[in-house]
């Protein structure tokens, strides 16, 4: 399916990629030494033959549709608790020319900037709120803001 190239240019908020950290199968790798991970909706799915549980998390840019750009596996919550929390502080900003913090800020700081902005993050601030909210918030008071 064609995605045109100007929906990648229109960030649901200042950070240019979001991470999502899930449940996955992973299945063995093939005669190339490839490997398929299935993530969405897999936290409830049996793996079968050849499969293993992991957990993963999905870069994907912060755009309309979500795009996915990698998937990291993880074989303990904690490992991939511990990657999100070191790679979430150097996600890279629209405001910055979609460049990333420098110096990249504490855990602590980045928390309270998405605390500040008002901006979700399902491991870090799941009190702010998500894109979508955002854009309905926006097109039903008119203003483009979402205050």
């Amino acid at each position: 399916m064609f995605r045109p190239l100007l929906l990648d240019l229109l960030f649901n908020d200042d950070r240019v990629y979001v991470l999502e950290l899930e449940r996955a199968i992973v299945s063995s790798p093939n005669e190339d030494g490839l490997t398929t991970v299935i993530t969405r909706g897999s936290g409830q799915s049996v793996p079968g033959k050849g499969e293993r549980r992991v957990w993963s998390i999905t870069t994907r840019r912060n755009v309309p549709d979500y795009p996915p750009r990698r998937v990291d596996q993880f074989e303990s919550y904690a490992e991939a608790v511990a990657f999100y929390k070191r790679v979430v502080v150097t996600t890279p900003r629209a405001s910055l020319g979609e460049k990333s913090p420098d110096p990249t800020p504490s855990l602590e700081e980045y928390v309270q900037w998405l605390k500040q902005e008002n901006l979700f993050d399902p491991l870090l601030n799941p009190e702010g709120i998500r894109a979508s909210s955002r854009r309905t918030r926006s097109r039903s008071n008119g203003s483009g803001n979402s205050d």
